[in-house]
């Protein structure tokens, strides 16, 4: 995604500690209890320049997926000039 955006420097959880940015990614960790969700959010500026997509991708640790699940999902849509 940052080849079509800039990070502005925002990021924020809606439980525990923010998510910490390191380069192009940014990471949270922090315990939940069954039904629980965490909402992370976060923004950027669309800039010109890249390959027109933007995408995000939230991934948990492999032990803590059922077996045979995925534990990526992505989420990616395309960017226009004005």
């Amino acid at each position: 995604m940052l080849d079509d955006a800039a990070y502005r420097g925002d990021a924020a959880s809606t439980v525990g500690e923010a998510p910490a940015v390191a380069g192009d990614v940014l990471a949270w960790s922090g315990p939940l209890a069954g039904g629980e969700s965490a909402v992370i959010t976060y923004s950027v500026l669309l800039k010109g320049g890249g390959d027109g997509h933007v995408g995000n991708r939230a991934c948990v640790p492999d032990d803590e997926v059922s077996t045979d699940a995925d534990p990526c999902a992505t989420v990616s849509f395309g960017v226009t000039a004005p």
